[in-house]
């Protein structure tokens, strides 16, 4: 993305050098005639917004039919986020492709703390001990008939309830195990009293973080009926048919959010209704794609891209990394694998790019979390020792065996659930690999409660087949003694960096210190990281002001939703 800045800035110093060079002494009134003209050409580009229409849209977590409607016990937040309000949020609109690019938005689940800004919260302040949120002012929920509410301000402690119940749910107590106490300080300023983690935005600006009032929760069948929802979003919960569709209709009183297009300002949504539906299989999605029953579907795997290009040509497409990621985990204080350079040997004998083209079609080899931030290494960037771990040299892994004390290899179990289509070609693919480095490899596979025990636990021998999401909090995993440690690593070096900026505040200084602590961890190797593969965001061409972004914050696109319109004259146009 940076590249691509670099060289659009580029391209204009040459033009302007050209225009400066054969225009000699401007003439009176043509700068301003030059500048209408380029505001006339920007507006066409990217269109002059229209209120109205239905936009209908499969989301990344599409297929999950929110059987309950409370996301404290295990309702989709990809349903109730259009309505339901969080304390912070990804700042699409200044950071990403509308703004200064500088996040694309396509990383799943975990937003940069640089890159948020509030929701309901106007401002805050982050310190060791506490955490204090001042709300905006004049924000109203919506009101529901169905429970008798009638519209009314939200206030602190509205905020409390909600959170002091997601705190102290089986999941919650987990998840927000740092913060001591909650409390409203007025009607409109929120204390958490905590000990400081690092990790807080991703609690707050999504998970289990929304908030509701209690009114919602005290009508019968509670949070869990989705007739008894109320918000202060963009949009309100009209209708949901169980195994079908959520329907979401404009909420004509939002005002808290405006957007500027072409140097004008807008009032936010675009939309009329927003229509989020049911499609529990993956042909069914491409199918609903292909034939404009969606406007859009923003994970489609790389495998139908072929196929979409030459019947959908009109289509436009977006390319994003997923957010989780395959390792092979290696137990790292038992046996051989206590040894760096068996384990180091095991990875440069495993041949990631040919790997990525025969289970994937088209990944990358990315070398930890989170891509593009401020703590992640381009593996053209990292030290010499370490990049040679990703280059395939099936002779010098034998020579490093050897040198090891195996110079005939050895054998090893690699365990693995065989009802993932992706763990069987996985390791497929490895056993066939390292036999060639004299490595024998024996598949074990388990049925999936059996495949949990195991990681849970640590009963593998050898290796294992796991996967991690694309989150800054995977670090915590790492150090030495904590207790999801499925490696069994232990490194005082990566536990005194992580302590130390696990401890910062300062988002800057933290990640240039996890930035080192992980290329050291790499260099480590307790385990093999597989390929990341690619997915697809599409969207027909009369949905406007869209840029591929997949997720806003955790769980979210609804500040994209609120401002995308439809191009209801092209779509016509088209045919649909």
């Amino acid at each position: 993305m940076k590249r691509k800045i670099l060289w659009l800035m580029f391209s204009w110093l040459i033009v302007a050098a050209l225009v400066l060079a054969s225009c000699g002494e401007a003439v009176p009134g043509e700068e301003e005639e030059e500048e209408e003209e380029e505001e006339e050409e920007e507006e066409e580009e990217v269109g002059v917004p229209q209120y109205g229409g239905t936009f209908t849209h499969l989301t990344m977590r599409q297929g999950i039919d929110p059987k309950t409607w409370d996301v404290v016990f295990g309702g989709s937040q990809s349903y109730t986020a259009p309505y339901m309000p969080y304390l912070i949020v990804g700042d699409v609109e200044k950071y990403g492709p509308r703004g200064t690019n500088e996040w694309a938005f396509q990383t799943e689940v975990e937003v940069p703390e640089q890159f948020i800004k509030g929701d309901l919260a106007e401002t805050w302040e982050i310190t060791m001990d506490k955490a204090v949120f001042h709300l905006r002012q004049g924000v109203m929920w919506t009101g529901n008939d169905h429970i008798g509410m009638e519209p009314r301000e939200v206030t602190a402690d509205d905020v409390v309830q909600a959170l002091q119940r997601a705190i102290t749910s089986p999941y919650g107590t987990a998840s927000y195990y740092y913060v001591e106490d909650i409390y409203a300080e007025d009607k409109y300023t929120v204390v958490f009293e905590w000990t400081y983690n690092f990790g807080w935005v991703l609690w707050f600006d999504g998970m289990l973080a929304g908030i509701f009032p209690p009114e919602a929760l005290a009508a019968e069948g509670g949070l869990a009926d989705w007739r008894n929802q109320v918000g202060c979003g963009p949009f309100i919960l009209d209708n949901y048919v169980e195994g079908t569709a959520a329907t979401y209709l404009k909420d004509p009183n939002y005002t808290r959010e405006k957007t500027t297009i072409n140097g004008k300002e807008y009032q936010i949504p675009f939309i009329d209704k927003l229509v989020i539906p049911t499609v529990l299989d993956e042909a069914s999605w491409v199918a609903a794609l292909r034939t404009a029953k969606i406007d859009g579907d923003e994970r489609i795997k790389i495998q139908y891209e072929a196929s979409l290009a030459e019947t959908c040509p009109e289509l436009n497409k977006w390319k994003y990394l997923r957010g989780s990621n395959y390792y092979v985990v290696l137990h790292c204080d038992t046996g051989k694998w206590a040894d760096r350079d068996v384990r180091r040997a095991l990875m440069v004998g495993t041949d990631l790019w040919a790997l990525a083209k025969a289970v994937y079609f088209d990944a990358e080899i990315y070398t930890d979390f989170l891509y593009g931030s401020d703590m992640f290494t381009p593996l053209e960037e990292l030290p010499e020792s370490t990049r040679l771990l990703y280059e395939y040299n099936p002779d010098l892994a034998i020579e490093m065996l050897a040198d090891a004390g195996y110079p005939n290899g050895f054998d090893m179990e690699l365990y693995m659930n065989p009802a993932s289509i992706e763990h069987s070609d996985l390791t497929a693919f490895l056993v066939d690999q390292w036999a060639k480095i004299g490595v024998n490899a024996t598949l074990v596979p388990l049925e999936t409660t059996a495949y949990g025990k195991l990681r849970i636990n640590r009963l593998y021998t050898d290796a294992y087949m796991d996967a991690e999401a694309n989150s800054s909090l995977a670090l915590i995993t790492r150090v030495s003694d904590n207790s999801q440690n499925s490696t069994c690593f232990s490194d005082p070096f990566y536990d005194a960096e992580f302590a130390k900026g696990a401890a910062t505040i300062d988002a800057a200084e933290r990640n240039t210190i996890f930035k080192g602590m992980i290329q050291h961890y790499l260099d480590e190797v307790s385990r093999i990281p597989m390929p990341t593969c690619y997915y697809l965001s599409y969207m027909w061409p009369w949905v406007k002001n869209y840029y591929g972004e997949v997720e806003i914050s955790c769980i979210t696109m609804v500040p994209v939703y609120s401002r995308l319109w439809i191009d209801q004259d092209l779509k016509e146009e088209m045919g649909f």
